[in-house]
Order: C-alpha cells, then sequence, then structure tokens
C-alpha cells in the first residue's frame, strides 16, 4: 500500500516507522525527493470489518481478538500520550 504526502517535506516519525506491533502496518519503503513523497506499507490480508461476510465464530476465539484489539488501542493511547509529554 502507497500513501503519497501532499508535502515533500512530509514523513512519518522514526518511531511510527520503526513500530512493530502486530496490528500495525509495517513500513516498507519511503522516498522524499521533489515534488514527491511517498512511503509504502505491507498491504493487509482480508476485507472490511463492515464489508466481511463474517460466520459466527466462538467466544474464546472472539474474545482473543476483542484482547488484541483493546491492547493494541492500549498501545496506541500510550504511544500518543509519550509523544505529547515530549514536545
Amino acid at each position: 500500500m502507497i500513501i503519497e504526502h501532499e508535502s515533500p517535506a512530509e514523513r512519518i516519525s522514526d518511531a511510527r516507522r520503526d513500530l512493530a506491533r502486530p496490528a500495525r502496518l509495517r513500513w516498507l519503503a519511503g522516498r522524499r525527493s521533489g515534488g514527491r513523497s511517498w512511503d509504502a506499507f505491507e498491504l493487509p490480508a482480508g476485507s472490511p470489518l463492515l464489508e466481511a461476510e463474517l460466520p459466527a465464530e466462538p467466544w474464546p476465539l472472539l474474545r482473543m481478538w476483542l484482547r488484541d484489539l483493546t491492547s493494541e488501542l492500549d498501545a496506541g493511547l500510550r504511544d500518543r500520550r509519550r509523544r505529547r509529554s515530549r514536545r
């Protein structure tokens, strides 16, 4: 997945680039030159949740998914707080 930036100077932070959590897309490459700026991330498998036709899953599996989701949300909030405290 390629994300093009409006400004050539715009770039992702080193912390985001080096982030290695299962629920985050892995950064692959990027370029800043002339009037172009982009970053490439791994392409996620699957489909958007709201478009997916999901079968009923057993509670233990759903519970695991919910735990992973809440862990990722918590980690993202902690990352944001750390960035704000450095300013």
